[in-house]
């Protein structure tokens, strides 16, 4: 099975590029709750949701360029692959507060996100990307639809080809720094390790 998360395409390319380490995630409509299905997903992008109000005003020339790389085909680019190295759930906004300089998206977005469906924890990801030079071209299908984190790709990219995003010193510089933000918090914060 070749699992693929689905993220905004233009975070996507952020983590790919190694600018981002983490994602935020609550889950889709279909969803009951947000889990980690598999510590090794791929990336599938998607633009669906991406809205300029959504990200910090540094980020809105990416995302323009993210909506110009859109193919007009609508074939869908495969180029990251990430293993989720870490897992915490939040149910406070003073954690999120803590990480808002580590990601693109606003305030009052990851707010949104945290009180949408208050009973529920968002879980931020730490991930260690590694990333394809040319993207896998997937044709469009009816099986990746839907508002759901998690599918299944019909056809796998080649993993040999990946490139880490950063380098192993990188990577535990910018995983020690999530850790230490969150470490602080003696509430609303719990730790999970993926399976």
């Amino acid at each position: 099975m070749t699992l693929a998360l689905k993220e905004w395409h233009v975070a996507a390319e952020a983590i790919a590029r190694g600018e981002q380490v983490i994602t935020i995630r609550k889950g889709g409509i279909r969803e009951k709750d947000f889990a980690v299905e598999r510590a090794d997903p791929w990336l599938y992008p998607t633009w669906e949701h991406e809205t300029a109000d959504q990200v910090k005003p540094a980020w809105r020339d990416e995302l323009g360029r993210s909506e110009a790389a859109r193919p007009a085909d609508g074939r869908i680019p495969i180029r990251c692959r990430c293993t989720v190295v870490e897992a915490w759930e939040l149910t406070e906004s003073a954690p999120l507060d803590a990480l808002a300089d580590l990601h693109l998206w606003t305030s009052s977005s990851v707010e949104e996100r945290l009180r949408w469906r208050p009973r529920k924890p968002l879980r931020v990801l730490l991930l260690r990307a590694s990333a394809l030079v040319e993207p896998l071209l997937l044709d469009p299908s009816p099986a990746y639809g839907g508002c759901r984190s998690w599918l299944e790709l019909e056809r796998e990219p080649d993993a040999d080809l990946l490139v880490p995003s950063l380098t192993d010193e990188a990577f535990e510089r910018a995983a020690d720094d999530v850790r230490s933000r969150l470490e602080r918090f003696t509430t609303g914060v719990a730790t999970a390790t993926p399976a």
